[in-house]
């Protein structure tokens, strides 16, 4: 990753701009006006210590990253296929519905902790039911769902984020550290 210091001129005057490069990926980090050299040059030296899949987006969506992973745990022939459609079924139900982020590198422990979990801790149950013809209805009841549920939907949301660090795309890692009080 390579971190320049460029002379831009915009339809106000000059200006410096804190440009990051990775992988051929260009982004403007931040402009200063010509007479703050210093702080563009502070900023730089910051931005080389950090990781550049942080500090450059990856513009992976969620919806991409959640397909690709319900993929991989169908897929994968060591689990049952009980347990294969209950772990996608945490997932669909109970981790999707309550991201607002549209992009992997845009969540963070905090909005976990504030956020999602309130949220999932008043989750409600989903009853499946199956007719004659092999078709299914599912139904939001007006139960929370159990302890049990919210850990195991937690530990789903863990595999999620190792899921995502196999294949180098940046979510926060301080979420693997969460556990409850």
């Amino acid at each position: 990753m390579k971190i320049h210091i460029l002379k831009v001129n915009r339809s106000d005057g000059k200006k410096l701009v804190v440009q990051a490069i990775h992988d051929g990926k260009k982004q403007n980090i931040e402009t200063f006006e010509t007479n703050e050299k210093t702080k563009a040059k502070h900023l730089k030296k910051k931005l080389e210590a950090m990781d550049p899949n942080k500090l450059i987006s990856q513009n992976i969506t969620f919806d991409v990253a959640l397909h690709d992973f319900k993929k991989f745990i169908l897929n994968n022939e060591l689990i049952t296929e009980e347990t294969r459609l209950l772990n996608v079924g945490y997932i669909t139900n109970h981790i999707q519905p309550y991201i607002d982020e549209t992009c992997l590198d845009q969540y963070n422990l905090g909005i976990f902790k504030e956020t999602y979990i309130p949220r999932l801790l008043k989750s409600k149950r989903i009853q499946v039911k199956f007719d004659h013809n092999g078709q299914y209805t599912r139904k939001r009841t007006d139960k929370v769902i159990g302890k049990k549920t919210v850990k195991e939907t937690v530990g789903q949301f863990k595999s999620f984020i190792r899921f995502c660090q196999d294949r180098d795309w940046y979510i926060d890692p301080k979420i693997l550290n969460f556990k409850f009080p």
